[in-house]
């Protein structure tokens, strides 16, 4: 119902301020509440207004989901782990044609993602979306059902009635690619 009100203030009336309030209020609420679910959802719902409200907000955006990751537990550190190996990925892929010509350097601090070469970008995703599938067994007795308020409704979902299922499709996906 909340996050109704908050896509109603950013589509209809194009306030994302008061959505990022509202947002913020979300998240509080289901910290107090343990709704990993409703986290996850509420820090993405964050991330995505403050991209509307900074620049290099991509970058800024990772590095404060990378901040919050030590802060959840399975399964929905796994979740998180998997989102974030896809916002990696969607720099990676923005950012492509800066790459192609950048070499690779060692003995060097890589902080500022802005620095990193093609291969530092895969060996992160990579690690991401291993941890992604960590835990195993929680993960397969985990239905998805669980997350409800996170997936895009569809007919197929039978193909992956476990978090495990859903996430080891994800990372497949990466892996299918051939980019690493």
């Amino acid at each position: 119902q909340r996050f109704k009100k908050v896509d109603a203030l950013i589509n209809n009336k194009g306030l994302v301020q008061t959505a990022l309030k509202e947002v913020n209020l979300i998240y509080t609420l289901a910290q107090q509440e343990k709704q990993e679910a409703q986290l996850i959802k509420a820090l993405f719902y964050k991330l995505a207004l403050q991209n509307h409200t900074q620049e290099a907000a991509s970058q800024k955006t990772i590095e404060q989901l990378e901040k919050e990751l030590p802060s959840f537990k399975a399964p929905a550190k796994n979740i998180v782990n998997s989102l974030l190996a896809d916002l990696y990925l969607a720099y990676y892929n923005n950012k492509r044609y800066e790459l192609y010509n950048r070499s690779e350097t060692t003995n060097y601090i890589k902080k500022d993602i802005s620095t990193w070469s093609r291969g530092d970008f895969h060996k992160r995703i990579a690690v991401l979306y291993a941890a992604s599938l960590k835990e195993t067994a929680l993960l397969q007795q985990t239905k998805v059902a669980s997350f409800e308020p996170l997936l895009i409704k569809g007919n197929m979902r039978h193909l992956r009635p476990t978090l495990f299922d859903l996430l080891a499709h994800r990372a497949l996906n990466y892996y299918r690619s051939g980019e690493e």
